[in-house]
């Protein structure tokens, strides 16, 4: 339930997406298995972020209620943004 992976993350409902994936990256260190963590942790924290970023990713800008696009340079995350604020150069509040 989305909710229940939002609280396993520690977030609310409306974090965005790269708070997300900051937290999740936190938690997932702390519970790999290849770092002596639980098998069982580890996946329920994979299946909580999967169900929590694929519902961030679908909510609207909080600026222009527009679609988020993520920017990416390489493997790096740079800033997420709406599409109408990525073509007129305004920071989107996430």
């Amino acid at each position: 339930m989305l909710s229940e992976s939002f609280a396993l993350l520690g977030l609310p409902q409306t974090a965005p997406p790269s708070e997300i994936r900051e937290v999740y990256m936190r938690k997932a260190q702390q519970c790999h298995p290849d770092l002596g963590g639980n098998v069982a942790d580890f996946t329920v924290l994979v299946q909580a972020y999967t169900e929590a970023i694929t519902w961030a990713k679908d909510m609207p800008c909080p600026e222009c209620t527009n679609g988020w696009q993520t920017l990416t340079k390489g493997f790096t995350q740079l800033e997420i943004m709406c599409n109408v604020c990525l073509g007129t150069g305004k920071r989107g509040n996430r």
